[in-house]
């Protein structure tokens, strides 16, 4: 059995898990509407009508949110699709780590901003999103931004992708954002970032790679807000804690992890 395909079976468990704790997250997105259109209906013409109105509508809000999360969240940041002939050395990068990696590979977005970051999307690994900022690709090396490539698709291996994505887009639609970053610890747990360091780090096989890269984007996390759009702020805002360079939620996030991570990187 192959290096990758044996990662890939270890991994599964923990993507499996990953994507279930997804679906609960998408399906409590329709408590509200249940109870609200129960209520309502239910009041006018009769409560066995008012609940079955109200089923019918939390699984069509769960539905919705659990298919077009992803979707959402892109339109949000403003991310387009990176076209391989424009973006070469990105691409080459994906793929090759994708198959050493032993996953499928990532659609792959850009964002035009001058910060520097990046974050994978999606509620499958098989149908991922890998999100870049167009300050990420200027101010790195290759073998810089083979590193950080690597960290976010330790996340799409793990899956823990499904459980950010889920959360960040029930955080953009409804005001709740410290509440969404505070879940996300919850269900993926504040080791999330350090564990795929060290998964990325054993993609490459060469952590002083990784570790620059977090030295330079360190100082310019805060990834949309050189371009002052306020969708942009909100869906970071809701993304804070998956970003690869976490981004303060507010002005009294803890973001202290992100010198720990760069101690531990220069100790391997």
């Amino acid at each position: 059995m192959s290096t990758s395909t044996t990662r890939t079976a270890a991994g599964r468990p923990v993507a499996d898990a990953n994507r279930r704790q997804a679906l609960a997250i998408a399906a409590g997105t329709g408590v509200p509407v249940l109870v609200v259109l129960a209520v309502i209906v239910g009041l006018v013409a009769g409560w066995p009508i008012g609940a079955a109105a109200g089923v019918v509508a939390a699984a069509g809000a769960s539905f919705a949110v659990w298919r077009a999360g992803t979707r959402l969240l892109l339109s949000r940041l403003g991310a387009h699709v990176a076209p391989a002939a424009d973006e070469a050395r990105l691409h080459n990068l994906v793929e090759g780590l994708c198959a050493t990696a032993g996953i499928t590979k990532p659609a792959v977005y850009v964002i035009d901003d001058a910060a520097a970051n990046a974050v994978a999307l999606g509620n499958d690994s098989r149908a991922a999103a890998l999100v870049v900022t167009r300050g990420l690709l200027d101010s790195l090396t290759r073998i810089e931004l083979e590193g950080v490539i690597a960290h976010e698709l330790a996340h799409v291996e793990r899956n823990d992708i499904a459980v950010a994505t889920m959360v960040a887009a029930v955080g953009t639609l409804l005001p709740w954002t410290g509440a969404g970053n505070k879940l996300l610890e919850r269900f993926v747990g504040e080791s999330r970032e350090m564990e795929a360091d060290r998964v990325a780090t054993r993609l490459t096989r060469y952590p002083p790679g990784l570790l620059k890269a977090l030295e330079k984007i360190a100082p310019v996390s805060d990834v949309g807000a050189s371009g002052g759009r306020r969708q942009v702020s909100a869906a970071v805002r809701s993304l804070a804690r998956s970003w690869i360079a976490p981004v303060p939620a507010s002005r009294h996030a803890r973001v202290d992890t992100f010198s720990e991570r760069i101690e531990l990187l220069a100790e391997l």
